[in-house]
């Protein structure tokens, strides 16, 4: 049992579709009284643009599958066409900062840059909507072309191994791992501290 190239995209559509769902909900919970809501909203909006930069790719693969798809896709024109006019940016992005860090080498362009160089908007709520059109473009897929969605999902369960859980960290007691990872570093600086101190740099961190 194989998965057709059609049923294929559609597991990634879906994917994709389920991650802005959840990202786009979650982010009306933030409060912006919060101490890092700031910081939490910027690691969203770069999640964000890096879905939207694999469903732009997505689309282009899911729409070619028959007349039908190329069809259907037209009429959604109003869900993908506010992502695809900024492709450009939204792909510099995503591989000079958000999914890479243009590693090796110095720093090129800045965000504020590659923005202003295209335009790219950058409201929270813009990147929101975007997220929001890329959702509703999946729904839209999912639900008609439903007999062929369904068969996917149950397909690619079939053909997906058991889950088999690695480690071991339950949440509650990440605080007390960091907390004996912090007080070896320490006692390693302090070890350390004679040899440290000749760099010039770090005098007085672990006194």
């Amino acid at each position: 049992m194989r998965l057709s190239n059609f049923e294929a995209d559609l597991m990634r559509l879906h994917w994709i579709g389920i991650r802005l769902e959840v990202l786009y909900n979650g982010s009306y919970g933030i409060s912006t009284k919060e101490k890092d809501a700031g910081w939490f909203k910027n690691a969203i909006r770069e999640y964000i643009i890096i879905q939207l930069h694999n469903f732009l790719k997505l689309r282009n693969s899911i729409k070619i599958h028959s007349k039908e798809t190329m069809f259907f896709d037209e009429c959604l024109e109003p869900y993908w066409k506010p992502i695809h006019q900024h492709k450009k940016a939204i792909r510099e992005l995503r591989n000079s900062y958000f999914a890479h860090l243009q590693e090796k080498k110095p720093f090129e362009k800045s965000i504020q840059e590659i923005i202003d160089t295209h335009q790219f908007p950058n409201y929270f709520g813009d990147i929101l909507f975007f997220a929001g059109c890329a959702n509703l473009y999946f729904n839209s897929f999912r639900n008609y072309f439903k007999k062929e969605y369904e068969l996917a999902r149950k397909k690619y369960k079939a053909l997906t191994p058991v889950m088999i859980p690695h480690g071991g960290i339950t949440e509650e007691k990440v605080p007390k791992k960091l907390d004996i990872a912090r007080k070896q570093v320490n006692e390693n600086i302090t070890k350390n501290l004679d040899h440290l101190r000749t760099f010039g740099r770090i005098s007085g961190i672990a006194d």
